[in-house]
Parts: C-alpha cells; structure tokens; sequence
C-alpha cells in the first residue's frame, strides 16, 4: 500500500544536492526491509544525493545514532524502517524498553524538523501498522501530514525518485553493497561485522566462480558452524588460553577456580565475590572457568582457544588443521571458523566481495590463532603489591616493607594496585644484591581483596604468595576464608594477629613485626605556658566505632572537670561526602562537635596534615591517648612510643606487644560483642573491647601530676621500638625468612672484621 506525499519542507540544506536520511540497518545481507533501506541509499548515493544512514541499535553499522543526528538530516527527507523500530521494542528487558522510547522521541524531534518521510514496511506485518499508529499519535498535526507509507515491495527508484523526489540509479545488488560500504564505512560508528550471509552472497558472485563445487559447500558449512557459536564464548575462550600458564594451573589458582562445596555450578572465588556484595565478573559460574563444552568441530575449536583440549577432540582439530582452500595452506578451516564465530569486523570491501582471499582477513586470523603465551621473565622476581597511595595503614605496610627489602638487597619490584607509572620511587638496595630464586608476591592488602588480586594479576605466575595481614577483632570473617586456602604463608605485625590467624591456616603465620622509621617532626604547634597537652590521633576511614575517640573526651572531662591548666587535642582526618555506614554508626563525631563547642579545652582537628606536622603534634604533647576498641598493631601508640611520649592505651590486641606496664599506662577493658553493622566486614561472634573510661581518667590524672614517672615509661618504650621495630630489625627478620623458605640466597656471612668495621 503507498500513499501520495505533500511537496517538501522549503527548509533546504546548506549544501546544493540534494539530501535525503534512512534509519534502518544497511547490511545488505536481510531480506526485505534491510535489503531495500540498503538498496535506497546506495541508489540515491549513486544520483548524486547526500545520504545520511542512521541506526537505532546501538553498536549497528551506520554513520550516526539516532541519539546525535548529524546537521545534514535536518529538514531532508527521510525513510524510517518500522521493522528496525519494531526490533528494538521488542526487547523484553524494562530498561531496553526506555531506551527505546526515548529514542522514539529523537525520532519525532528528527521527523518534525521538516521534510516528507516514509514509513517502510513489510506487507502482513501488524506490529509495523502498530508502530505507525504510536509514530502518528505523538507527531504534531504538520509532521503528521508529511508522513507517507511505502511497502518492501516498492524499488529504491519507486520511493527515493518517484515518491521523494531525488536522483536515483537503482545499481545492481553488487555495485550497490560497494557504493553502500564506500557511503558508511568512512563516518560509521561501529563496523560492519563478518556474518555467513556476507559469505552466501560472495559464493553466489563472479569472484567464486574457480571454486568447486564442494570447496563452496565446504566454506559456507564451517561459516554456518563458526556463527553458531557466540562471539562472547569465543572471546571467553581466547582470554582463558592467554591467561592460562604453561603447564597446571598455581595451586593458588586452581583453589579459586575450583567449584564450591555448597553450590558446585559456582567457583569459589564467585562465591567469595557475591559474599562481598560484588560482580562476580568472570569468576561468575563454573562454567566460566572450566574448559569449554560443547561437540563436534566447534567444542573442540573453543577448549583449543582455551588450551584444554580433550582427547576426543583430536579428530576435530585434525580435520580443522586442514588447509581450508586446496594447495593454499596460508588459511586452516580452523582460522576460518573462528573469523565467523567472532564476527570480525569487515574494514575493506574486497572482504566481503571473497573473503576466503582476503590478505587482510588472513593476517587478523594468523595473529588470533592459535593464542601465543608470552615468554616467562628471564628470572625470578619479588613483587610488592598492595595499597601505595592512600595513607592507611596498608599504604604504611607496603612502604615499609619496600624500604625494608630494599635494605636487604632484594630489590623488590613495586606493583601496587592503585599507583599509576612515575609516581614510585625507591632507593637502590642496600649493600649486596641477593637473587631471587623463585617468584614471591607479597600482599599489602586486606585477606577479602587478595583472591581477586592474585587471579586478575598474577594467575600466570607460579609464585609464592605471602600476604602481610592485619585485622582487628577477634574473630576472622567469612571473606577471609579464600585467601586463607589460597596464600602460602601469612605475615603478621602482633602476636594478637598470630593467635588469630593461627588456627584457620594449613601453613606457619609468622610474627614479621614492623619497622618504623620517622621523618624528623616539625615545630610543634604552640600552646599555654604551664599547660598539659593530651592528644587523641585517628583516621575516620579506619572506622571512628572502632577507634573510640569519644572515651577520650569522657575520660579526659571526668579526670580534669574544672582544671584550666589541660586541653584535649583530637585529630582525625578530613571528612568526606559521603562515609561509609561502618564509619561512625554511633554518630561519635557529631558528639564530639557538640561537646567541643561547649568545653574551650576540646580542640578538634578535622584535616589531613603532613607526617612531619602530624609528628610534631604527638611529640610535642605531654600524652598519647588511645581508647581503641580494636587494633591490629596500633600505629599511633608505637609512633608515640618512638618519639618518647606518654601512652595511655587499651590493654587489648595489637598493641600489647609494646604497650606494658614497663612502657604505657595499659588501661583495663572488657570484651563486648560488635554491633551489627559496626565491622568492615560481617564477621558473627567477634568482640571488641570497652575501655573503662574510669581507668582511663585515673591514668591521665597520673600522667598530669607524675609527668616525670610517664616519660620514664615512654624512654622504655622507645627503647623497645629502636631494638624490635627498626628498620633494619625488620630488614633482617624479611631476609632470614625468605632464605629459610628457599626463596631467596642466604645472606653472606660477614666474617669477624667485616663485623668490627660495620
């Protein structure tokens, strides 16, 4: 059915030809309404016209979306294929739906800019006159009347010269799909993908005339075989034989990606991943790591991309190493199934005129298949990976233990997870250079993150993991469980750690310690002649709950109720947007505000400052203050301890490796359960402990009035941080266990004046 058109628009395009826009698809390979959209823009292309090709998919080969439509279609006639809309509503997900309809409104916007426009549809198709009826509905009454049907039926001379008034030269089905690709392929967005109906149309021309007949049969079988399979499963496949080592998997590895007791269609590490609350991204089911299945020659073309052939498989991949042309071994069957299963995009037309010829085609299939592992580094390496930039205690770790080995001559390779190249800078190795004798990965990050760590970055190599952990109740969550299986040793900064880590672990968890080494502090701040300054230190993203600064405050207001002589420093770090729930679910800080803004002796920090500004406050006050209710080893504390200043501290966890009552005032607490909602991470059963701010204001009144007695304690303590917590104490504790491991040469044992002149 057609229907007259009114004249068009007098609105006319800056360029003297005449222009005219098709939204539709322009593969040349559909039938009707794809084949004529095609067959009209290269048509009106071939008269002279300007021809703009629009698309409502996104990712389909045409020169624009319907999203941003190019100056040239406003006010040109158009075509509109119904059947392409009718594509993309049919989409059963809600959020394609909407995508759809608001595409439909770009539509109407290009429709009512003027120009006549045809409807194209497919003759018996209801959901085309449906689609009309909504296009007309949501059109002005003079869009409306410049709207025309035309039918599939129609020629491209019938409707782009005798129903639109523009040249047209109605080519031949070849010339046409030429004259087409020159129109889109220079502007298109996406290109136009490799598919069996290209190879159909190419047997059926002149080019494949020298064939023979069962060589034609042979071409279009395997590309019928190779379509079937889906691009993504032959990606999948490629990047699974990339990423697969030479020889068995790392026991690491292999633990991650072995199927869950609980659910078997899931690996462990999805499981572990959808406990965190996160994608599981490739690790999302069983499937997505074993070796693909499937029968005949395109299972068996897969499990090779994958490099896990089975045996049945031989006969297929025998039958697919097979020259896919006689005498030319240039192109294996294998090669060519693979071309159609990825759909590799078309970039000349000589590609789809013989593909099977192609020096183009061939050369992208050459460097595709079969997948080439990359050679293994000549050597061994150490690499440091974990948090670099941040400024948390993790970032703390991976520093120190980068100066450490440094000092030890192990010369690590920096790999942190969120440092970009040219920010990492480390002093050259101390003394001797020590070989490597086997890769070592030494994780800096929390126990949850290291899986996904290992297999998104080091699952090709057979290494030795070690990772560096630190955690702060007294229980292990669930979503430590997998690194725990997956890790071959576990370092820890505290014998609270050790005790904790111990019993879950096949292997030794050894006590690392830490080595400290600070930067000189700068001035300290000012303050009253005569006054006691204390001080509370702590990072809000370590969670304010667990940090407890709140039994400071109270503390300090029930030892000194009226004396002026005293003030409380708290300092934390500057707040964010947005912090998350486990922050400060008691809604600490917006207490401590309160109270601050009442008491003239409460100063509030809430900025990041300098290390050495940060330093030069704890140094210059008369006492540290630490209420925590949870530490894995208690930077604070120790920083105190190291710069000889008096520590009033929970006697709980980490600390209390140098927190005695030799060097601190240990201010008793007992176990309560956490909260829901108050850990990191969920962690059922776990205690921490409740200060008793009693205690603690006694032990601030003796650090006030005994200031002589608190820093005899604190020249203890430091004492015990510049034997046990230097960095060359903790040098000497990384290279002893790495060479009783075997993972690196021994040190070189210095003979007795090598000794009296170090």
């Amino acid at each position: 059915m057609t229907q007259a058109l009114p004249p068009a628009s007098p609105t006319a395009p800056q360029d003297a030809r005449p222009a005219l826009w098709i939204l539709g698809g322009f593969a040349m390979t559909g039938g009707g309404a794809a084949r004529r959209l095609a067959e009209c823009a290269a048509g009106a292309a071939l008269g002279g016209a300007r021809v703009v090709t629009l698309s409502l998919h996104p990712g389909a080969f045409a020169e624009s979306d319907i999203a941003a439509v190019p100056p040239d279609a406003l006010g040109a006639p158009g075509i509109v294929s119904l059947r392409s809309l009718a594509r993309l509503a049919g989409t059963p997900r809600r959020r394609a739906l909407g995508d759809w309809w608001a595409r439909l409104t770009a539509l109407c916007h290009l429709i009512e800019k003027g120009g006549p426009v045809l409807l194209l549809h497919e003759p018996g198709r209801h959901a085309d006159k449906a689609l009309a009826l909504i296009l007309r509905a949501r059109l002005s009454a003079a869009a409306r009347r410049r709207l025309g049907a035309a039918s599939t039926t129609d020629t491209a001379g019938d409707l782009v010269a005798g129903r639109l008034g523009l040249p047209c030269a109605p080519p031949d089905p070849g010339t046409a799909e030429a004259a087409l690709f020159a129109l889109v392929q220079p502007r298109a967005a996406h290109p136009l993908r490799l598919t069996d109906q290209h190879l159909a149309r190419a047997l059926a021309g002149s080019d494949a005339a020298a064939l023979a007949p069962e060589t034609r049969a042979r071409l279009l079988a395997l590309a019928r075989q190779g379509r079937a399979i889906r691009p993504r499963d032959a990606e999948a496949a490629l990047a699974m034989g990339r990423d697969r080592p030479a020889g068995p998997r790392p026991r690491a590895v292999a633990t991650a990606l072995a199927p869950s007791p609980r659910n078997p269609r899931l690996t462990r590490m999805a499981e572990h991943l959808a406990a965190l609350g996160k994608r599981p991204r490739l690790w999302r089911t069983a499937e997505d790591t074993a070796p693909p299945t499937g029968d005949g020659h395109a299972g068996a073309l897969l499990r090779h991309l994958a490099g896990c052939p089975r045996p049945a498989d031989a006969p297929h991949l025998a039958a697919l190493d097979q020259p896919l042309l006689p005498g030319d071994p240039a192109l294996s069957r294998r090669e060519w199934m693979l071309a159609f299963a990825l759909r590799l995009p078309v970039e000349r037309i000589e590609t789809l005129a013989a593909p099977w010829a192609c020096p183009a085609l061939r050369g992208t299939l050459a460097a595709l298949c079969p997948p080439a592992l990359p050679a293994r580094p000549a050597s061994p390496a150490l690499r440091l990976t974990g948090i670099a930039a941040n400024g948390t205690g993790l970032s703390q770790n991976f520093w120190m233990s980068a100066q450490a080995l440094s000092r030890a001559g192990l010369a690590p390779v920096l790999d942190p997870v969120d440092a970009t190249p040219g920010t990492l800078h480390l002093p050259p190795p101390a003394g001797p250079a020590r070989p490597v004798l086997r890769d070592v990965v030494l994780h800096h990050l929390n126990a949850d993150r290291i899986p996904q760590e290992i297999l998104s970055r080091h699952a090709r190599r057979d290494a030795f993991h070690i990772g560096f952990l630190l955690w702060e109740l007294d229980r292990i969550p669930p979503a430590h469980r997998l690194a725990m299986e997956m890790l071959d040793e576990i370092w820890v900064p505290s014998l609270f750690l050790q005790r904790l880590y111990q019993p879950h672990f096949r292997g030794p968890v050894v006590l690392m310690r830490k080595g400290i080494q600070l930067p000189a502090p700068s001035a300290p701040p000012p303050r009253a002649p005569g006054t006691r300054r204390f001080v509370t230190c702590f990072d809000r993203r370590s969670s304010v709950a667990r940090k407890n600064p709140l039994a400071a405050v109270r503390a300090f207001q029930t030892a000194f109720p009226r004396r002026r002589d005293v003030e409380l420093v708290i300092k934390t770090t500057t707040p964010r947007d947005r912090d998350r729930p486990w922050t400060d679910p008691e809604g600490q800080m917006g207490r401590i505000r309160a109270l601050a803004a009442t008491d003239p002796r409460l100063h509030l920090i809430e900025a990041d400052l300098p290390l050495p500004d940060l330093l030069a406050l704890i140094a210059g006050a008369d006492g540290l203050i630490s209420p925590h209710r949870a530490e894995g080893f208690g930077y604070f504390p120790a920083w105190a301890l190291a710069l000889e200043t008096p520590v009033a501290v929970t006697d709980h966890s980490g600390p209390r490796d140098f927190c005695t009552p030799l060097t601190a005032e240990c201010v008793p607490a007992r176990l309560v359960p956490v909260p829901e909602g108050h850990a990191i991470l969920r962690c059922p059963g776990a205690r921490w402990a409740e200060i008793d701010t009693d205690a603690l204001a006694a032990a601030l009144i003796r650090m006030a009035d005994a200031p002589d007695a608190a820093r005899n304690q604190a020249r203890r303590g430091r004492m015990v941080m510049e034997t046990d917590y230097s960095l060359d104490a903790q040098a000497a504790r990384y290279a002893e266990r790495l060479a009783q491991l075997g993972l690196t040469a021994p040190a070189p044992v210095r003979t007795g004046a090598a000794r009296q002149q170090a």
